[in-house]
């Protein structure tokens, strides 16, 4: 199976810079069109792995999946412990807003770390797909506890 790679170095080293992706380049191909490149800021190789590598192990390679998994990890367990109940008083709003604020940085430490790959070059372990579809589940359940009355 052929698999293209976006390859844009940096000016200055091309060891800084590598994207590779699994899509085909006609698009930027077409973007580019007849204009100048500088060879120098971007370069698009179109390459096929020659030693049987698949797209999931150059990923794999590329990336420290168990770092992002550990991450991801940490935010499913923040949103475990997600205080329930209705807001009845001063304390019960601070404790929902005290883990409101520790879920947000859990997920940003997590997000901001993740190269958001599509789902088919993403190992069999990603934890970011269902990290994210829990998310979704527990905000939907703190809108409806604020929104009961107290």
């Amino acid at each position: 199976m052929a698999t293209d790679y976006f390859i844009a170095p940096s000016a200055t080293s091309l060891q800084n810079s590598v994207w590779i992706s699994p899509d085909p380049l006609a698009q930027e191909r077409e973007i580019l069109g007849g204009g100048k490149v500088n060879v120098e800021s971007l370069l698009l190789l179109e390459a096929r792995p020659c030693a049987g590598e698949s797209d999931a192990e150059i990923v794999a390679g590329a990336r420290d999946f168990e770092r992002i998994n550990r991450r991801y990890a940490r935010h499913l367990k923040v949103l475990a412990e997600r205080p329930g109940g209705a807001l009845r008083n001063d304390a019960a709003a601070k404790a929902l807003l005290r883990w409101a604020a520790a879920e947000r940085a859990a997920w940003l430490e997590a997000v901001t770390n993740d190269p958001l790959l599509p789902g088919r070059i993403l190992p069999s372990d990603y934890l970011g797909q269902q990290a994210w579809r829990r998310r979704v589940e527990v905000l939907r359940d703190v809108g409806r506890q604020l929104a009961v009355p107290p």
